[in-house]
């Protein structure tokens, strides 16, 4: 096909939402990915794909799990928001890596029908926009309790309405998508008018999957650690004032047994406020962890998006090696929330540590109480307040 008309599946067919393709403009798309592929490289593969799918689904299903069942923490806008990531990042690897093994062992002939090629990767395209942006959600929510922490909480409606925005902002990027892509020759490629369109969308997935949101978060936590580190600091002062008036009201009481002992409420404010902060610290803490991870582990699929489009890369002999490799730094995205949780949070990990209590207590109805004072025996798994990573999958294969 002509780079100016159609380009070939293996531009932007994607394996989990990442780059699977050998070269992007081939005069044999079904074998050019396999070139370069020895047997040992294939079989680590298969490997890290498979231990990628098992622990991302086991991982964010937990987590998942652990809220939703759960109505009050489900309730609580950080954990709603995390619901929400802990989705896309559970399905980008899900819609994504059987599909694309199953179509390698097939030489990338198609085998799902024109409606898939149109929806498949698409779908991935979507959780992976929507992770990234729920990630500027959660930043926004974190920057506005470090802001104001005595200042309610998100509404229910307000919470609903941005997640309702993430996911209708993620469908019209991927709007594009689905209109290029069709199915010739049992091959489901793009079909853009021009290469600049093509170029453009790059721009635009850059910009909307991975640019904005991390500079949106960068900003979001630079300006509440600023804040943050201003209040402790003020805080402290405000704290040994209070010690030393206590000590002195602490000695006349006793000198003069008639002097109450009380502290000014400028000082009881500020030590609540002091409280809030500290808090409030070790899940930021957790946060720009899960920032900083994004974006180091999506950076190279991106730059292998921007370095194919506009550096000629898709000429690159090693680009099939190069693509597996940002594949993978992709896809290790999702698996590093749930593992960010057990090292950052040690809630999570007292609950996680409950669930073998949990299942275990459930026994025979006939063990139960039956005593008026005693309630049905619980069937959900409470879980503490704490978000987690987002994750954008582009790719050569699928953006």
């Amino acid at each position: 096909m002509k780079e100016s008309t159609s380009f070939s599946v293996q531009e932007h067919t994607s394996a989990a939402c990442v780059l699977i393709n050998g070269s992007t403009f081939s005069e044999n798309p079904t074998t050019d990915v396999l070139v370069g592929e020895s047997p040992e490289f294939k079989t680590s593969k298969l490997f890290l794909y498979f231990i990628i799918l098992a622990f991302s689904s086991l991982g964010n299903g937990l987590v998942f799990c652990l809220i939703s069942c759960n109505r009050r923490l489900r309730q609580a806008s950080s954990n709603r928001l995390l619901l929400n990531l802990s989705a896309c990042d559970f399905l980008t690897p899900l819609l994504s890596i059987p599909f694309d093994l199953a179509l390698e062992e097939r030489s990338y002939v198609w085998p799902y029908g024109a409606i898939m090629c149109r929806m498949l990767w698409p779908a991935t395209t979507f959780t992976a926009t929507a992770s990234a942006l729920t990630l500027a959600g959660i930043s926004l929510d974190r920057f506005r309790l470090l802001m104001h922490p005595f200042t309610p909480r998100l509404t229910k409606r307000q919470i609903t309405f941005l997640i309702s925005s993430v996911h209708i902002l993620s469908a019209v990027v991927v709007v594009p998508y689905v209109i290029v892509l069709k199915l010739e020759d049992h091959n489901c490629g793009e079909a853009w008018p021009n290469f600049t369109s093509r170029q453009a969308y790059t721009v635009i997935l850059f910009l909307v999957q991975y640019a904005l949101p991390l500079s949106f978060m960068t900003a979001m936590y630079t300006l509440a650690l600023t804040k943050l580190y201003n209040v402790t600091s003020n805080t402290t002062k405000m704290r040994l004032r209070g010690e030393i008036r206590r000590d002195r009201e602490s000695n006349n009481a006793e000198r003069g047994r008639g002097v109450v002992r009380k502290i000014s409420s400028r000082v009881a404010t500020s030590m609540r406020r002091g409280f809030e902060v500290e808090s409030n610290v070790r899940v930021t803490k957790l946060f720009i962890v899960i920032v900083a991870i994004f974006a180091v582990f999506m950076l190279p699929n991106q730059v292998l998006w921007l370095w194919s489009d506009f550096g000629g890369g898709h000429t690159h002999q090693d680009l099939n090696s190069i693509k597996i490799i940002c594949w993978l730094f992709t896809y290790t995205n999702c698996v590093c929330n749930p593992v960010i949780f057990m090292i950052f949070c040690k809630e999570f990990r007292a609950e996680l540590a409950k669930i073998p209590k949990k299942l275990c207590s459930n026994g025979p109805r006939s063990q139960l109480s039956l005593s008026r004072s005693s309630g049905p025996p619980t069937q959900c798994i409470p879980m503490i307040e704490c978000v987690s990573s987002p994750n954008h999958y582009q790719s050569l294969d699928d953006k």
